[in-house]
């Protein structure tokens, strides 16, 4: 059908995309949770709240601690700017970074993981989501989806 997965080894950490979604009262404990609250676009008010969400593959075997990192970062710059920027010679600090670590999931298959994050007040225009995930011995792994601030 035109649809192809990439072959991903069981023991190598991996992320899926970032799924946008309605903050509730409470965070979903499901990827078909999750979907019932997904956003029908990737735009997002400034001062708002939304609900980040994803899987990890790849781990459950050795019961590791998990490091995640997220950060939004404001692309709203020129062609050049952002190429200068992914080889690292014109950074843009963050608007928004938040860290924490968490217990490793006790048996192998996709591990759902939820974030409902405030957004500060910024600028409308492009921002750059991205999560990083850390574990020992391991590494880095990261995912990063363009969302439009309004």
């Amino acid at each position: 059908h035109g649809v192809r997965g990439l072959f991903i080894p069981p023991d190598v950490p991996h992320l899926s995309d970032l799924l946008l979604l309605d903050p509730g009262p409470s965070p979903p404990d499901s990827l078909p949770d999750g979907l019932s609250r997904a956003l029908p676009s990737p735009s997002v008010p400034s001062g708002g709240s939304v609900a980040v969400a994803w899987e990890v593959y790849g781990l459950g075997r050795r019961g590791e601690p998990i490091t995640f990192g997220l950060s939004l970062v404001d692309e709203g710059a020129s062609f050049v700017q952002r190429a200068l920027n992914r080889i690292g010679l014109f950074r843009k600090d963050p608007v928004l970074t938040l860290s924490w670590t968490e217990e490793g999931p006790d048996r192998a298959g996709p591990f759902f993981r939820s974030v409902d994050v405030d957004l500060p007040r910024m600028d409308p225009g492009e921002y750059l989501l991205r999560l990083e995930m850390d574990t020992p011995y391991r590494s880095r792994v990261a995912s990063s989806r363009r969302i439009e601030v309004f």
